[in-house]
Order: C-alpha cells, then structure tokens, then sequence
C-alpha cells in the first residue's frame, strides 16, 4: 500500500511539474505580487509616507507591468486553446 501511494505521489509530481504548469504558476505569482505593490503604494499615499507625485509615477509604472503580464497569460492561454 505504501508503496502505491509513493508511486502516486511521485507521478502526480512529475504531471504537475512541467514546465507549462510552471511558467503558469510564475506567471500568476507576478501578477499577484504587482498588484499586491500597487495595493502597498496606495497604503504608502494613504498614511502618508509617499508624496502623490511618486505616487503617480509608480502606479503608472505597476500598472504598464501589471497589462504586460495580463497581455502574456492572454497570448499563453489563447496559443493553448489552438
């Protein structure tokens, strides 16, 4: 039994790691981490630890990042449906 499960194990691993799986993943994650910098800019505004110039500079540039990478997994998810 104990060595069913391992074998399970090991291949569920393997299934899950390419290297599609991975770029997905990697992808997700930057996408999540700048919009976690835009929501910690906005704070930084808010509380006052930021001038509203820097402000606008930086969401601007999170923001061309943040269409970037939502440009990317469109293309991804579109050449993976053909």
């Amino acid at each position: 039994m104990k060595k069913i499960l391992i074998t399970i194990g090991v291949l569920m691993t393997m299934s899950f790691n390419t290297p599609e799986n991975k770029t997905n993943w990697e992808l997700y994650q930057a996408i999540s981490d700048v919009e976690d910098y835009i929501e910690w800019l906005n704070e930084d505004l808010f509380q006052g630890n930021i001038t509203e110039e820097y402000h606008e500079v930086m969401l601007e540039n999170y923001q061309e990042t943040l269409q970037h990478l939502l440009k990317v997994n469109r293309d991804i998810i579109h050449l993976t449906q053909n």
